[in-house]
């Protein structure tokens, strides 16, 4: 693919524009403070950036492809809840689990829905499926907002972006999570992120295990070019606003509650997962080493 080319959308002088647009994304209206939702993810570190990016760039239709306990997706439906606007989100996962994020019970997927459907369900759906079965019920060009979360090698990455790189709008943004991860043989986001920033206009986070942010479209929203075209000063002041904006809520979520998100049981967090997933695979490699040790052990005795 070709580098993309981007048009933005506003009137008036580029700079002036871009520069207000800067702005605003310290300037929103903190929606994230409110955050309710579930917290038992490595995501919970890019929920207020999340949310801005609802406020600011007011998508028609939102998808997420892997969603666990959904920390990120209940952040982009607070944020179209709180807003008033007339978006329509789907979250897409199986909730059986992978090798990455460990299998888990099916009260993962219940005790979302029992926090999810009484504040979302009028405009949101929980839909468990593979995201090949799911990709068929969009049309193309019709996605604003795509997030990919799911299995995290680099050729499943690949296949989602490139499955659904089609339903995406001319407004279209695509999320990555785990683009910071590189101390993982078996985690291949950052890889295909370093392929696509070469040839879309992006911004990159890097604290929560990291997250790109891509547009694919060739109209991108004042908010987002303005992200893409910031100095290198304003980029880390941008960051380091979200930064302190997580630590902020992650205090905040930390103190008793009247009424705290209970429909949500405390799971690994992603560092754990991934620990988890090397000892697995290092306990399979035991095994065939194990069994490897055997099988010359008896030979020689047979030569014996």
């Amino acid at each position: 693919a070709g580098i993309v080319r981007m048009t933005v959308e506003h009137t008036g002088r580029p700079g002036d524009a871009l520069q207000v647009s800067l702005a605003n994304w310290q300037s929103t209206s903190g929606l994230w403070a409110r955050f309710s939702g579930p917290t038992a993810s490595a995501w919970f570190g890019h929920v207020p950036f999340g949310m801005a990016l609802v406020e600011l760039t007011r998508p028609n239709t939102i998808v997420e492809l892997g969603t666990y306990t959904g920390t990120s997706y209940c952040g982009f439906c607070e944020a179209v809840k709180e807003l008033g606007l007339p978006t329509t989100c789907w979250a897409i996962d199986t909730w059986k689990g992978d090798p990455h994020a460990g299998y888990y019970p099916a009260e993962v997927f219940e005790h979302l829905r029992a926090y999810h459907d009484p504040r979302y369900g009028s405009f949101s759906t929980l839909l468990q499926s593979t995201f090949d079965s799911a990709v068929a019920n969009f049309d193309d060009g019709t996605i604003d907002i795509l997030h990919i979360d799911g299995y995290h090698t680099y050729e499943a990455v690949q296949h989602d972006f490139t499955t659904w790189l089609g339903k995406l709008s001319d407004r279209g943004v695509v999320l990555f999570h785990d683009t910071a991860v590189r101390d993982s043989e078996s985690f291949g986001v950052w890889k295909l992120w370093d392929e696509l920033s070469r040839e879309h206009p992006h911004f990159a986070f890097q604290h929560a295990f990291g997250l790109g942010v891509l547009a694919v479209g060739d109209r991108v929203p004042p908010a987002l070019a303005s992200l893409f075209h910031a100095s290198a000063a304003d980029a880390d002041s941008i960051r380091e606003h979200f930064v302190r904006c997580a630590d902020e809520l992650a205090a905040s979520r930390a103190q008793p509650t009247p009424a705290p998100v209970s429909d949500v049981p405390t799971f690994e967090s992603k560092t754990c997962r991934m620990v988890s997933a090397t000892v697995q695979a290092a306990r399979g490699k035991m095994v065939r080493i194990k069994k490897a040790l055997g099988s010359l052990v008896g030979r020689r005795a047979n030569d014996r």
